[in-house]
């Protein structure tokens, strides 16, 4: 994560590493740049965000999810690391399709994200318990300097996933019937890649 800020021209200098969360939470609300303040749950970090807003992550391990399937307004938010954090969330997070979010340089066990970007992020998986990385998609999704061991796609309506300077070890395709699929890859690894009439890869 650090090494893609830099070659992205955001380098975090050494002082900057690890910031303290506030006493109230590890969950840190971002206005224009200025801390607001902590929440103790996701949940409440992101109720109190508005469109444009960041929710930091300031923990390595995180017992955390979100569940917004069930909403039919969105939030536009980006949902990042702090630089220094592993930034482990390791409850599914479930957005509304209607959610408009950036996640950036966390660990992910399933996430469920029907628009939206994921830069610099991680799939764990644990053997006998995750075996792959789920995305439901829905519209368009792209994934920037990833890395997923497996990745999983759930196609519930006609989608593009762009996939830029990523490597994914194994992407299967749940689609159902008469849905189309476009994948695009660009200078990214796509290693056993399932063979499906509905995916059209370029």
């Amino acid at each position: 994560y650090l090494k893609a800020l830099a070659a992205g021209g955001k380098p975090v200098a050494k002082e900057n590493l690890r910031p303290e969360p506030p006493e109230t939470g590890a969950f840190c609300l971002i206005r224009d740049g200025k801390l607001l303040r902590g929440y103790p749950n996701l949940p409440e970090a992101v109720e109190a965000a508005r469109d444009g807003d960041v929710v930091e992550l300031r923990a390595d391990r995180l017992e955390a999810g979100l569940n917004r399937s069930e909403l039919k307004e969105g939030k536009r938010l980006t949902l990042r690391a702090a630089p220094g954090y592993r930034g482990e969330l390791r409850q599914p997070l479930w957005l509304s399709p209607e959610d408009d979010w950036t996640l950036e340089g966390l660990h992910l066990r399933e996430y469920h994200l029907y628009r939206g970007r994921l830069v610099n992020c991680f799939g764990d998986i644990t053997p006998g318990r995750h075996q792959m990385t789920w995305t439901r998609l829905g519209g368009r999704v792209e994934l920037k300097r990833c890395l997923f061991p497996a990745l999983e796609l759930k196609a519930l309506q006609d989608g593009t996933l762009t996939i830029e300077d990523s490597a994914i070890g194994k992407l299967g395709v749940d689609g159902a019937k008469g849905r189309k699929l476009i994948v695009k890859a660009e200078r990214s690894l796509l290693g056993n890649r399932g063979v499906y009439t509905f995916v059209n890869y370029t």
